[in-house]
């Protein structure tokens, strides 16, 4: 708990809360990723003079770190505190980590446990597998039905119109 001054002399005690991530590759390791903690809450503001109530999803960027192999592709973000608390209500913060798109890779961030951020968050790029070259020039395609049907077909219909341009030209004699 981390204990602060609120407005009007208050005192409270907040729940501190630390988040590790760690980084894991599939394929070469890149030099660097930069990561991002965010973290979302409920906001409720109420009209006093008809009693309604207003609830507003926030999203704040907390902070970015950068993961590398002198980090050894880990970090824990610590003091966080787990609560958002205004003069009226508290709402848990729902944390979460986004990694900058690393090119060439899939990235998949997973928390160890689903209901608790604190048991850490695991990023694990993926490398893209590598697209087949085009041919080089002068390489040799193979041979598919496809093109020797369209021969066939062209060299039919050429001795077909042939046959019939010299059956014509003996019916005329």
């Amino acid at each position: 708990y981390k204990t602060s001054l609120v407005e009007f002399d208050f005192i409270t005690n907040k729940s501190i809360i630390d988040i590790p991530v760690e980084k894991k590759w599939v394929g070469k390791a890149k030099d660097e990723v930069e990561v991002q903690l965010y973290r979302e809450y409920d906001k409720t503001e109420y009209e006093l003079l008809d009693g309604s109530k207003k609830v507003t999803k926030m999203t704040e960027l907390v902070d970015t770190i950068k993961l590398n192999k002198a980090n050894s592709w880990k970090y824990t973000f610590k003091d966080l505190e787990e609560f958002y608390v205004d003069s009226i209500t508290s709402t848990k913060y729902k944390y979460y980590v986004k990694e900058i798109e690393v090119d060439g890779y899939q990235s998949e961030i997973k928390q160890n446990d689903e209901e608790d951020v604190t048991k850490g968050i695991v990023i694990t790029n993926r490398e893209n597998p590598i697209p087949n070259p085009k041919p080089k020039p002068g390489s040799k395609i193979p041979k598919t039905g496809i093109d020797a049907n369209i021969i066939m077909s062209l060299g039919l219909m050429t001795a077909s119109g042939m046959g019939l341009g010299i059956y014509v030209k003996k019916k005329r004699k």
